[in-house]
């Protein structure tokens, strides 16, 4: 009698995520059977990637892992931006408010797919379409919840109806 011992499944690759929103990020690592969170708690500033993106990925106590067991849950580190800052001259005192201040739900009403997404990216925003059948093949926004203007903390999630 032989008896052979598994060492259970083969090990997957991370993908290359950093740059990518948390949404773009997380369906990447889906399509290799990876699961991923962004905890708000491994938020990191920083001044050369965009606020709302992909800093950094960890697998328990490893950075920026290369390969983990398949099905493994990994967390991301989304960029804040660069740190709150104050200049002073001689008349005027500037301050910059922090990259995680509330922030102003774009106008995006009549917009298309890549222009959408721009906007929510630039206010630090995650969207989600309805009806969700249309996900791939919508060409404008109808409306959005809550409606533009209105102020939501940094990273909420807007609902946007396209047809």
């Amino acid at each position: 009698i032989r008896v052979r011992m598994s060492s259970g499944p083969a090990p997957v690759t991370v993908p290359n995520v950093l740059g990518l929103t948390c949404a773009e990020a997380t369906a990447k690592f889906q399509l290799v059977g990876l699961h991923a969170t962004c905890p708000t708690s491994r938020a990191v500033t920083n001044a050369n990637i965009p606020v709302g993106d992909v800093v950094a990925t960890y697998f328990g106590t490893q950075t920026n892992p290369t390969s983990v067991p398949a099905q493994s849950t990994l967390e991301f580190s989304l960029s804040t931006g660069p740190t709150s800052t104050t200049s002073t001259t001689s008349t005027t005192t500037t301050t910059v408010a922090p990259a995680n201040a509330p922030r102003a739900v774009p106008n995006v009403v009549g917009l298309s797919r890549s222009a959408t997404r721009a906007a929510m990216h630039a206010a630090a925003l995650y969207y989600i379409i309805t009806p969700s059948s249309l996900n791939n093949t919508w060409t404008k926004v109808v409306s959005t919840s809550p409606a533009a203007g209105t102020v939501v903390p940094w990273h909420s999630t807007v609902t946007v109806t396209v047809k």
